[in-house]
């Protein structure tokens, strides 16, 4: 499966830089399609994070609205 993703922040500083009023709908679905597993990197354990989205917070003028329940 390929992955791609965008980083939230770097879209709210493009319409920082565009708007004085920023709103952000995420639609995400709520079931984690990829599965927490810690691997080994070389010598290194790497541990990934918690299942859902990240916290995400927002500026003054700034509405960020998920279109699913936290959870």
């Amino acid at each position: 499966m390929e992955v791609q993703a965008i980083k939230v922040d770097d879209i709210l500083r493009q319409l920082r830089s565009r708007s004085k009023v920023q709103m952000i709908i995420l639609d995400a679905c709520r079931n984690d399609p990829f599965p927490r597993k810690d691997y080994w990197l070389r010598d290194q354990l790497i541990v990934a994070g918690g299942s859902g989205l990240a916290q995400v917070t927002g500026s003054q003028n700034t509405l960020i609205a998920f279109a699913t329940e936290p959870g």
